[in-house]
Protein backbone atom coordinates (compact mmCIF):
# COMPACT_ATOMS: atom_id res chain seq x y z
CA UNK A 1 0.00 0.00 0.00
CA UNK A 2 1.88 3.04 -1.23
CA UNK A 3 1.10 6.37 0.37
CA UNK A 4 -1.18 8.68 -1.57
CA UNK A 5 -0.25 12.24 -2.50
CA UNK A 6 -3.75 13.10 -1.29
CA UNK A 7 -2.86 11.85 2.21
CA UNK A 8 0.02 14.31 2.46
CA UNK A 9 -1.93 17.14 0.88
CA UNK A 10 -4.96 16.79 3.14
CA UNK A 11 -3.03 16.15 6.35
CA UNK A 12 -0.88 19.23 5.84
CA UNK A 13 -3.77 21.47 4.84
CA UNK A 14 -2.62 21.73 1.22
CA UNK A 15 -5.77 20.13 -0.23
CA UNK A 16 -9.42 20.93 0.31
CA UNK A 17 -11.27 18.41 2.50
CA UNK A 18 -13.92 18.13 -0.21
CA UNK A 19 -11.46 16.27 -2.44
CA UNK A 20 -12.29 12.56 -2.78
CA UNK A 21 -10.22 10.48 -0.38
CA UNK A 22 -9.91 6.70 0.05
CA UNK A 23 -11.80 5.24 3.01
CA UNK A 24 -9.80 5.39 6.21
CA UNK A 25 -10.21 5.44 9.98
CA UNK A 26 -12.66 8.03 11.41
CA UNK A 27 -11.08 10.94 13.29
CA UNK A 28 -13.06 10.10 16.43
CA UNK A 29 -11.45 6.66 16.49
CA UNK A 30 -7.95 7.99 15.82
CA UNK A 31 -8.05 10.34 18.81
CA UNK A 32 -8.69 7.40 21.17
CA UNK A 33 -5.76 5.37 19.93
CA UNK A 34 -2.23 4.94 21.19
CA UNK A 35 0.09 5.24 18.18
CA UNK A 36 3.31 3.20 18.18
CA UNK A 37 6.10 3.96 15.70
CA UNK A 38 8.85 1.91 14.08
CA UNK A 39 11.50 3.65 11.93
CA UNK A 40 12.72 1.70 8.91
CA UNK A 41 16.10 3.40 8.55
CA UNK A 42 18.77 4.87 10.79
CA UNK A 43 18.13 8.44 9.67
CA UNK A 44 14.52 8.43 10.90
CA UNK A 45 15.53 6.51 14.03
CA UNK A 46 17.93 9.35 14.89
CA UNK A 47 15.26 11.99 14.28
CA UNK A 48 12.78 10.20 16.54
CA UNK A 49 15.39 10.03 19.31
CA UNK A 50 16.13 13.73 18.91
CA UNK A 51 12.43 14.58 19.00
CA UNK A 52 12.01 12.62 22.24
CA UNK A 53 15.02 14.31 23.84
CA UNK A 54 13.94 17.81 22.78
CA UNK A 55 10.45 17.20 24.20
CA UNK A 56 11.97 15.93 27.45
CA UNK A 57 14.32 18.92 27.65
CA UNK A 58 11.47 21.35 27.05
CA UNK A 59 9.44 19.78 29.87
CA UNK A 60 12.42 20.09 32.19
CA UNK A 61 13.10 23.71 31.26
CA UNK A 62 9.46 24.65 31.89
CA UNK A 63 9.57 23.54 35.54
CA UNK A 64 10.93 25.36 38.57
CA UNK A 65 12.30 22.53 40.70
CA UNK A 66 15.84 21.20 40.85
CA UNK A 67 14.53 17.91 39.44
CA UNK A 68 13.07 19.72 36.42
CA UNK A 69 16.42 21.37 35.74
CA UNK A 70 18.19 18.02 36.03
CA UNK A 71 15.78 16.51 33.50
CA UNK A 72 16.34 19.42 31.12
CA UNK A 73 20.12 19.54 31.26
CA UNK A 74 20.61 15.78 31.11
CA UNK A 75 18.29 15.50 28.09
CA UNK A 76 20.39 18.14 26.33
CA UNK A 77 23.56 16.23 27.21
CA UNK A 78 21.94 13.17 25.58
CA UNK A 79 21.23 15.29 22.48
CA UNK A 80 24.96 16.00 22.25
CA UNK A 81 25.58 12.27 22.44
CA UNK A 82 23.21 11.55 19.55
CA UNK A 83 24.74 14.31 17.43
CA UNK A 84 28.25 12.96 18.00
CA UNK A 85 27.38 9.51 16.62
CA UNK A 86 26.39 10.43 13.05
CA UNK A 87 26.47 13.20 10.47
CA UNK A 88 23.09 14.60 11.45
CA UNK A 89 23.60 17.88 9.59
CA UNK A 90 24.13 16.13 6.25
CA UNK A 91 21.25 13.71 6.84
CA UNK A 92 18.87 16.55 7.71
CA UNK A 93 19.82 18.52 4.62
CA UNK A 94 19.15 15.47 2.43
CA UNK A 95 15.74 14.90 4.04
CA UNK A 96 14.79 18.57 3.72
CA UNK A 97 15.82 18.58 0.06
CA UNK A 98 13.66 15.50 -0.46
CA UNK A 99 10.76 17.26 1.24
CA UNK A 100 11.17 20.40 -0.87
CA UNK A 101 11.22 18.27 -4.02
CA UNK A 102 8.07 16.43 -2.96
CA UNK A 103 6.30 19.73 -2.33
CA UNK A 104 7.29 21.05 -5.76
CA UNK A 105 6.02 17.88 -7.45
CA UNK A 106 2.56 18.54 -5.97
CA UNK A 107 2.32 22.12 -7.21
CA UNK A 108 0.14 21.36 -10.24
CA UNK A 109 -2.31 19.08 -8.43
CA UNK A 110 -5.96 20.27 -8.62
CA UNK A 111 -7.19 21.89 -5.41
CA UNK A 112 -3.73 22.45 -3.94
CA UNK A 113 -3.33 25.48 -1.69
CA UNK A 114 -0.34 27.00 -3.47
CA UNK A 115 0.29 29.59 -0.75
CA UNK A 116 0.53 26.90 1.93
CA UNK A 117 2.66 24.75 -0.35
CA UNK A 118 5.04 27.67 -0.86
CA UNK A 119 5.26 28.24 2.91
CA UNK A 120 6.32 24.62 3.47
CA UNK A 121 8.84 24.84 0.63
CA UNK A 122 10.23 28.11 1.98
CA UNK A 123 10.49 26.62 5.49
CA UNK A 124 12.51 23.70 4.12
CA UNK A 125 14.83 25.95 2.15
CA UNK A 126 15.35 28.35 5.06
CA UNK A 127 16.47 25.52 7.35
CA UNK A 128 18.70 24.06 4.62
CA UNK A 129 20.38 27.45 4.19
CA UNK A 130 20.97 27.83 7.94
CA UNK A 131 22.36 24.31 8.32
CA UNK A 132 24.70 24.82 5.36
CA UNK A 133 25.70 28.31 6.41
CA UNK A 134 26.86 27.37 9.91
CA UNK A 135 29.84 25.03 9.67
CA UNK A 136 30.52 24.85 13.41
CA UNK A 137 29.65 21.50 15.01
CA UNK A 138 25.99 21.25 16.02
CA UNK A 139 25.49 22.32 19.62
CA UNK A 140 28.96 23.89 19.85
CA UNK A 141 28.01 26.36 22.65
CA UNK A 142 27.21 23.40 24.88
CA UNK A 143 30.36 21.54 23.88
CA UNK A 144 32.43 24.56 24.94
CA UNK A 145 30.81 24.76 28.38
CA UNK A 146 32.97 23.38 31.21
CA UNK A 147 29.99 22.50 33.42
CA UNK A 148 28.38 20.54 30.59
CA UNK A 149 31.68 18.73 30.01
CA UNK A 150 31.79 17.67 33.67
CA UNK A 151 28.17 16.47 33.61
CA UNK A 152 28.67 14.64 30.29
CA UNK A 153 31.54 12.63 31.74
CA UNK A 154 29.29 11.45 34.58
CA UNK A 155 25.98 10.88 32.79
CA UNK A 156 25.21 7.24 32.09
CA UNK A 157 27.10 6.07 35.19
CA UNK A 158 24.11 5.56 37.45
CA UNK A 159 23.83 8.24 40.14
CA UNK A 160 27.17 9.78 39.17
CA UNK A 161 25.88 13.37 39.12
CA UNK A 162 25.50 13.53 42.90
CA UNK A 163 26.82 16.62 44.65
CA UNK A 164 30.05 14.90 45.68
CA UNK A 165 30.66 13.80 42.05
CA UNK A 166 30.12 17.22 40.45
CA UNK A 167 29.92 19.90 43.17
CA UNK A 168 29.79 22.64 40.50
CA UNK A 169 26.55 21.04 39.27
CA UNK A 170 25.11 21.08 42.79
CA UNK A 171 25.97 24.77 43.11
CA UNK A 172 24.36 25.52 39.73
CA UNK A 173 21.18 23.66 40.75
CA UNK A 174 20.94 25.78 43.91
CA UNK A 175 20.53 28.96 41.86
CA UNK A 176 17.09 30.60 41.58
CA UNK A 177 14.78 28.87 39.08
CA UNK A 178 14.69 31.90 36.77
CA UNK A 179 18.47 31.98 36.47
CA UNK A 180 18.65 28.23 35.81
CA UNK A 181 15.96 28.55 33.16
CA UNK A 182 17.83 31.38 31.44
CA UNK A 183 20.93 29.21 31.13
CA UNK A 184 18.92 26.17 29.99
CA UNK A 185 17.19 28.25 27.31
CA UNK A 186 20.57 29.41 26.04
CA UNK A 187 21.78 25.82 25.78
CA UNK A 188 18.50 24.70 24.21
CA UNK A 189 18.77 27.44 21.57
CA UNK A 190 22.12 26.02 20.51
CA UNK A 191 20.06 23.26 18.87
CA UNK A 192 17.42 25.56 17.36
CA UNK A 193 18.02 24.62 13.72
CA UNK A 194 18.32 20.91 14.54
CA UNK A 195 15.08 21.04 16.51
CA UNK A 196 13.23 22.95 13.78
CA UNK A 197 14.41 20.52 11.10
CA UNK A 198 13.49 17.51 13.23
CA UNK A 199 9.98 18.82 13.84
CA UNK A 200 9.33 19.70 10.19
CA UNK A 201 10.65 16.44 8.75
CA UNK A 202 8.71 14.23 11.18
CA UNK A 203 5.56 16.33 10.89
CA UNK A 204 5.44 15.91 7.12
CA UNK A 205 6.56 12.28 7.23
CA UNK A 206 3.74 11.39 9.61
CA UNK A 207 1.30 13.38 7.46
CA UNK A 208 2.25 11.37 4.37
CA UNK A 209 -0.09 8.49 5.27
CA UNK A 210 -3.69 8.23 6.39
CA UNK A 211 -4.53 5.32 8.73
CA UNK A 212 -6.03 2.19 7.16
CA UNK A 213 -8.02 -0.45 9.00
CA UNK A 214 -6.30 -3.81 9.48
CA UNK A 215 -6.86 -6.89 11.62
CA UNK A 216 -4.25 -9.31 12.94
CA UNK A 217 -5.75 -12.79 13.22
CA UNK A 218 -4.23 -14.76 16.06
CA UNK A 219 -2.40 -11.69 17.29
CA UNK A 220 0.10 -11.39 14.44
CA UNK A 221 0.27 -10.26 10.84
CA UNK A 222 2.81 -9.87 8.07
CA UNK A 223 2.23 -7.13 5.52
CA UNK A 224 3.91 -7.28 2.14
CA UNK A 225 5.13 -3.91 0.92
CA UNK A 226 5.10 -2.83 -2.73
CA UNK A 227 8.32 -3.16 -4.68
CA UNK A 228 10.36 0.02 -5.10
CA UNK A 229 8.70 1.60 -2.08
CA UNK A 230 10.35 4.33 -0.05
CA UNK A 231 8.72 3.72 3.31
CA UNK A 232 10.57 5.31 6.19
CA UNK A 233 8.21 4.92 9.14
CA UNK A 234 5.53 2.43 10.19
CA UNK A 235 2.87 3.60 12.65
CA UNK A 236 0.35 1.35 14.39
CA UNK A 237 -2.71 2.75 16.18
CA UNK A 238 -4.41 0.69 18.89
CA UNK A 239 -7.42 1.13 21.14
CA UNK A 240 -5.96 1.19 24.70
CA UNK A 241 -8.83 -1.01 25.90
CA UNK A 242 -7.31 -3.92 23.96
CA UNK A 243 -4.45 -3.93 26.52
CA UNK A 244 -1.84 -5.06 23.99
CA UNK A 245 1.20 -3.42 22.42
CA UNK A 246 2.87 -4.15 19.06
CA UNK A 247 6.31 -5.52 18.39
CA UNK A 248 7.10 -4.20 14.92
CA UNK A 249 9.91 -5.35 12.66
CA UNK A 250 10.33 -4.43 9.05
CA UNK A 251 12.43 -4.24 5.94
CA UNK A 252 11.97 -2.79 2.47
CA UNK A 253 9.77 -5.74 1.49
CA UNK A 254 7.53 -6.58 4.42
CA UNK A 255 6.47 -5.60 7.93
CA UNK A 256 5.74 -8.09 10.71
CA UNK A 257 3.61 -7.06 13.68
CA UNK A 258 3.06 -9.19 16.78
CA UNK A 259 0.65 -7.99 19.44
CA UNK A 260 1.84 -8.68 22.96
CA UNK A 261 -0.03 -8.77 26.25
CA UNK A 262 1.55 -8.21 29.66
CA UNK A 263 -1.17 -8.13 32.33
CA UNK A 264 1.45 -8.47 35.08
CA UNK A 265 4.76 -6.60 34.73
CA UNK A 266 6.48 -9.33 36.75
CA UNK A 267 5.82 -11.74 33.87
CA UNK A 268 7.27 -11.75 30.36
CA UNK A 269 4.99 -10.39 27.61
CA UNK A 270 3.31 -13.04 25.49
CA UNK A 271 1.73 -12.85 22.06
CA UNK A 272 -2.03 -12.70 22.28
CA UNK A 273 -4.07 -15.23 20.27
CA UNK A 274 -7.00 -12.86 19.84
CA UNK A 275 -7.90 -11.07 16.61
CA UNK A 276 -6.60 -7.51 17.03
CA UNK A 277 -8.02 -4.59 15.01
CA UNK A 278 -5.55 -1.79 14.42
CA UNK A 279 -4.80 1.23 12.25
CA UNK A 280 -1.77 1.08 9.96
CA UNK A 281 0.15 4.07 8.63
CA UNK A 282 2.90 3.47 6.05
CA UNK A 283 4.81 6.75 5.84
CA UNK A 284 7.17 7.86 3.08
CA UNK A 285 8.32 11.04 1.39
Amino acid sequence: MMWSDNDLLLATGLLSSETDMPASVPESEITRQIVYEQPLNERIRTLLRLEHLFQTARQGIAGDSELHSRIGIEALVDVLGVLSRSDVRSDMIKELERLAGAMQALRDRPGVDEAQLQRYTDDCQAIIDRLRGDRTPLGQPMRDDELIASISQRCGLGAATCGFDVPAYQMWLEQPAAKRRETLERWFNAFRDVGTATTLILQLLRASASPRRRQAEGGATQIKLPRNNNFQLIRVGLDPELAVFPEISGSRYFVTIRFMAQPDTRERPEQTRAAIPFSLYTCAI
